[in-house]
C-alpha cells in the first residue's frame, strides 16, 4: 500500500472513532428524546460504515472483499432510514412503532439481497464484482427514503406557519451533504481480487459526510453540542496520542529509550485522566448554568404574563368602578344641595366630607385606569396642531384659585409667535395640569412659574417652583418613574396615588418626547421640563 492509501485509511479510522464516540455519548447522556435517540443511531451507523470501508480496502482475499462489500451496502441502507426517523422526530412528527418498523423493514429485505442472493455481489474463484441489479435496489431505497425525509420537512414548513424555518436549513444541508458522501462511497466500491478502492475519492466523501453529520449535531442542540464536544474531543485526542506513543514503544532499541518512552506514556495517561476529569466538571457546571438560565427564562416569561394579566384585571376593575362612583358622587351632590329634601348644617358638613372622599377615590380610579392603558398599549394619541402656550395659559387659569388660597403666585410666560405642535391637546392638558398642580401642592411660599419656549426642534414647557425641593434619593426615584419605571403606589392623605407623574411621562413618551426633573436639594425648589417634537415624526 502506498503512503496516500495508508494516510487515508488512518484518517478514516479516526473519523469513524469520532463519530462512534459522539454517537455513544449522545446515546448514554441524552437519550431522553426520540431526536437524540435517532441521531445517536445515525452517528453509530455512519461510524460502522467507515470501519467497514477500511476493512474492505484492506481485504486480502476474495471472500473478505465480498463480505465487506455486502456490509458496506447493508449499513448504507440503514442510514437513510435512520435519517428519515431523525427528521420526523426533529419536526415533531415521530411515528408510532408500527411505522418505525415499516421504515426499517426494507433494510432487512436488502440484507437478504446482499447476503443471500447474487443480486449485489457475484464471486468467482479469484475475483468478485458488484452486480448492477442489487446496486439499483439499494440506490432506489436510498433515493426514496431520502425524498420522504425532504417531503416531510417541506410539508411541515407549509402546514405549520409557526415552525422555525431557520432550523430547516442546517437539517437539509446536513442531510444532503451526508448522503451525497454516502452515494460517493457506495458507488466508489468496486470489485476485484482484494477490493481496489479510490483513495482520493474516498477522502472527499468522508470529509463531506463528517461535515453533514456535525452540521446536524450542531443544529439538534447548539448549546449542548458545544458542551459535549469539549470532553469528547479531549478524550479522543488523548486516546490518539496514547495510541501513537504506545505504538512507538515497540520500536525502542535500547533500555534507556524504552524507559523514556514509558515515562512519557505514564505522564500522558495521568495528564489525560486529569484533563478529561476537568473537562467533565466544566461541562457539568455549564450544563447546570444552562438549566438555571432556562428556568430563569421560563420564570421571567411567567412573570411577564402575570404582570400583563394583573394590568388587564386592574384595567377591567377600575373601568367597572367608574360608573357607580360617578353615580354615588352625583347623589351626594343632590343630597348636599337639598334637592332631595332639607338637610341640617351638620348633615351638610358630613356630606361635603364624604363627597370629597368619593372625588379622591374617583381620581385614584382614573389614575389606575390611565396607568393600565399605558402598560397594555391601549392609550390612544390623536394628533392635531395645537397652541401649547394657550393650553398652558388655560391650565393656569383653572389652577390659579388653588394657588391664591395658599398665598402663592402662579405665572405663565411665553414668547410671541410660537409654532403650533402636533399633539393630543386633551392629554397634553392633563400632563401640564399634573405638573402645575404638583408644584402648587408642594409650594408654601414664593410661587410657580410656567414657561413655554422652542429650542433645537423641541417645544419646552418648564414648571418651576420655590417649594420644598427634592432630596437626592427622591430625585433619583422620580427620574426612574419619568423614564418609564412603574412607581411603588402609595396613598397619601390628600388622595395622591403616586401614579400621576408615571401617566404624564407615558403620555409624553407616546408623543416622542420626555420629561426631566431637576432640584438643587431640600428647600431649593423643583423644575420639571416637558419636551415634545415641534414636527410630527
Amino acid at each position: 500500500m502506498d503512503f496516500l492509501t495508508i494516510a487515508i485509511a488512518q484518517n478514516t479510522v479516526l473519523a469513524g472513532a469520532l463519530l462512534l464516540v459522539l454517537g455513544l455519548w449522545t446515546w448514554f447522556e441524552r437519550r431522553d428524546k426520540p431526536v437524540h435517540q435517532t441521531f445517536a443511531a445515525l452517528l453509530i451507523a455512519a461510524s460502522l460504515l467507515l470501519f467497514s470501508l477500511v476493512l474492505w480496502a484492506g481485504a486480502s482475499d476474495v471472500r473478505q472483499g465480498a463480505f465487506w462489500t455486502r456490509s458496506i451496502f447493508l449499513i448504507g441502507s440503514f442510514l437513510p432510514a435512520l435519517y428519515l426517523l431523525f427528521t420526523l422526530a426533529y419536526i415533531g412528527r415521530f411515528p408510532s412503532q408500527k411505522w418505525q418498523v415499516a421504515i426499517i423493514a426494507p433494510c432487512f429485505l436488502l440484507y437478504v439481497v446482499a447476503f443471500l442472493t447474487p443480486l449485489l455481489v457475484t464471486t468467482t474463484v479469484d475475483a468478485y464484482a458488484v452486480a448492477v441489479p442489487g446496486k439499483a435496489l439499494f440506490a432506489w431505497q436510498f433515493a426514496l427514503t431520502l425524498s420522504a425525509a425532504l417531503f416531510a420537512t417541506l410539508r411541515e414548513i407549509r402546514h405549520d406557519p409557526a415552525f422555525d424555518r431557520n432550523k430547516i436549513a442546517p437539517l437539509v444541508l446536513g442531510g444532503i451533504s451526508m448522503f451525497l458522501a454516502i452515494f460517493m462511497l457506495l458507488f466508489g466500491v468496486k470489485g476485484g481480487a482484494t477490493g481496489v478502492g479510490q483513495p482520493w475519492f474516498q477522502s472527499v466523501a468522508i470529509a463531506v459526510m463528517i461535515f453533514g453529520l456535525l452540521a446536524m449535531a450542531y443544529m439538534v442542540d447548539k448549546r449542548k453540542f458545544q458542551y459535549d464536544v469539549k470532553p469528547v474531543g479531549t478524550e479522543l485526542f488523548i486516546l490518539v496520542v496514547i495510541f501513537l506513543v504506545s505504538m512507538d514503544i515497540a520500536t525502542a532499541k535500547t533500555s534507556l529509550d524504552l524507559s523514556v518512552r514509558l515515562v512519557i506514556l505514564v505522564v500522558l495517561v495521568i495528564y489525560g485522566a486529569t484533563s478529561v476529569r476537568v473537562a467533565a466538571r466544566e461541562v457539568q457546571r455549564l450544563r447546570q448554568i444552562g438549566v438555571l438560565n432556562e428556568q430563569l427564562v421560563k420564570v421571567n416569561g411567567r412573570l411577564i404574563e402575570a404582570g400583563k394579566l394583573k394590568t388587564k384585571l386592574v384595567s377591567f376593575a377600575t373601568h367597572q368602578m367608574r360608573a357607580p362612583i360617578g353615580g354615588i358622587r352625583g347623589y351626594l351632590e343632590l343630597l348636599r344641595e337639598g334637592s332631595l329634601g332639607p338637610v341640617t348644617a351638620k348633615q351638610k358638613e358630613t356630606l361635603t366630607i364624604t363627597a370629597d372622599a368619593v372625588t379622591r377615590l374617583s381620581d385614584t380610579v382614573d389614575s389606575f385606569l390611565g396607568a393600565a392603558k399605558l402598560e397594555t398599549g391601549m392609550e390612544e394619541i390623536l394628533l392635531a396642531d395645537t397652541d401649547v402656550a394657550k393650553l398652558a395659559a388655560q391650565v393656569a387659569d383653572v389652577l390659579r384659585p388653588l394657588a391664591e388660597r395658599k398665598g402663592i403666585e402662579l405665572a405663565v410666560s411665553s414668547p410671541m409667535g410660537l409654532p403650533q405642535v402636533p399633539c393630543d391637546a386633551g392629554k397634553l392638558y392633563h400632563v401640564i395640569a399634573n405638573l402645575v398642580h404638583n408644584a402648587i401642592k408642594f409650594t408654601d411660599e414664593g410661587g410657580v412659574t410656567v414657561s413655554v419656549a422652542v429650542a433645537e426642534g423641541l417645544l419646552l414647557v418648564r414648571v418651576a417652583d420655590s417649594g420644598i425641593g427634592l432630596a437626592p434619593q427622591k430625585l433619583a426615584s422620580l427620574r426612574d418613574v419619568l423614564g418609564g419605571v412603574s412607581p411603588r403606589v402609595t396613598f397619601e392623605a390628600n388622595g395622591s396615588s403616586g401614579l400621576g407623574l408615571y401617566i404624564a411621562s407615558g403620555i409624553v413618551r407616546a408623543h416622542g418626547g420626555s420629561i426631566s426633573v431637576e432640584s438643587s436639594g431640600l428647600g431649593q425648589g423643583t423644575t420639571f421640563t416637558m419636551r415634545i417634537p415641534v414636527a410630527a415624526r
